[in-house]
């Protein structure tokens, strides 16, 4: 679940005023350090000091970060790649999920599916394999510049296809799972 989080500030008197500072990953958002002359420098818009007490109920937000989040989707049908890859260059980027949250991009990198009793990864248009995964498996095409576009096994390690120059076959039709 996607979502934006609040923290309370830790707030004590110092001297003749308070300052609220926020703790860990948490930060004062940009209008708040501005109208609350922030005690610690403004760094990418965010502070975690301010002088005062927010009249408003503010809290401390969860300092906004960029994510890579790899989802590994499974069918046991492969024709339904081609769904996906269909709904997949459909989107149109950036996807708003709220207020703090967009998606940016969505990376189709790597389909595996049975070759009559073999598995075989391959990678999909503008990825390639890295060298140590095609000196590991036995490619099923050629190696290019220390790199591959297709292997014939699935990496135990979790491996996926990366970005890379190198532009491999757009379809693959191997046999149903």
């Amino acid at each position: 679940m996607f979502g934006l989080f609040f923290c309370s500030p830790v707030c004590s008197l110092n001297e003749t005023r308070y300052q609220c500072k926020c703790e860990g990953l948490f930060v004062w958002p940009n209008d708040t350090c501005h109208a609350y002359d922030a005690c610690d420098v403004i760094t990418n818009g965010s502070c975690t000091c301010i002088n005062g007490l927010p009249a408003d109920g503010q809290f401390c937000q969860v300092l906004l970060s960029d994510y890579l989040i790899d989802l590994d989707v499974r069918f046991f049908d492969l024709f339904l790649v081609d769904i996906l890859r269909d709904i997949v260059r459909n989107i149109s980027l950036p996807l708003t999920l709220n207020s703090s949250t967009n998606i940016t991009d969505i990376d189709m990198n790597t389909v595996c599916g049975l070759n009559g009793t073999e598995y075989e990864c391959k990678c999909e248009v503008d990825h390639v394999w890295p060298s140590n995964i095609c000196m590991a498996y036995q490619v099923c095409d050629s190696i290019v510049g220390n790199t591959c576009g297709c292997i014939q096994a699935l990496p135990s390690e979790g491996s996926l296809c990366q970005r890379g120059k190198k532009q491999f076959m757009k379809s693959f039709e191997p046999s149903v799972l």
